[in-house]
């Protein structure tokens, strides 16, 4: 991740050194080192705490360049005051729109790609089961702003999913399906029904910028 850091900063340091408007940075950053980052993400994206920061520290990196504040060391909260002031999300939040995307497109047969047997619409009697308990998905563990009364509420609804194969091993765990298919039973109601692609994609993201920026600095 280190190297990465430094080849991605450095590259745009050295080729743009001449850029000084804030959104013009914002644009390069977004073409040249973000865009790397969400190519196939669904495929390779971390899924543990330790992996997402390291890869973290690259936006950290290049929103100081944005600002050219590269001598100043952000605390979480500064980090996301400036995220939110760039409109950006943290790249967690990133690699999660373009799962849930995806998974839109596979949901309503807008791709080729298929949901395995194992990924199959609730029954009636399962629903109910949902409505009084929601276990913490094992790779949400430390995730401490689940909202879980509102994930009680929106897993009975008639686009929930279920897999029939328990998670035992932890490259099952975050595989694609499994660990999207619980992301996507949390949803509310309104995003899971959108009527397109891109109405699905920007409600989720509105729906992800308030988890994280009203959620995360009230605390």
């Amino acid at each position: 991740s280190s190297g990465i850091n430094a080849e991605y900063g450095g590259l745009l340091k050295r080729t743009l050194h001449f850029v000084k408007s804030k959104e013009q940075k914002r644009s390069f950053y977004l073409a040249v080192v973000r865009s790397q980052f969400e190519h196939c993400v669904q495929i390779w994206r971390p899924t543990t705490v330790t992996f997402i920061n390291k890869i973290e520290r690259i936006q950290r990196r290049a929103v100081k360049w944005i600002l050219s504040e590269q001598d100043h060391s952000y605390n979480e909260y500064e980090y996301l005051m400036r995220l939110r002031d760039l409109d950006l999300l943290p790249l967690s939040e990133r690699f999660l729109l373009s799962d849930l995307t995806l998974f839109y497109d596979v949901y309503n047969e807008l791709t080729c790609v298929k949901f395995p047997q194992h990924i199959r619409s609730c029954t009636d009697e399962e629903r109910g089961r949902f409505k009084r308990k929601v276990k913490r998905p094992a790779h949400l563990e430390e995730a401490e702003n689940l909202n879980f009364q509102s994930m009680r509420e929106v897993r009975n609804d008639s686009f929930s999913l279920k897999c029939d194969i328990e998670a035992k091993k932890s490259v099952f765990k975050a595989s694609f399906f499994f660990r999207t298919t619980q992301e996507w039973n949390s949803l509310p109601t309104e995003i899971k029904e959108s009527s397109s692609r891109s109405v699905f994609r920007s409600r989720l993201r509105e729906h992800l910028k308030q988890k994280v920026f009203n959620t995360e600095l009230e605390n």
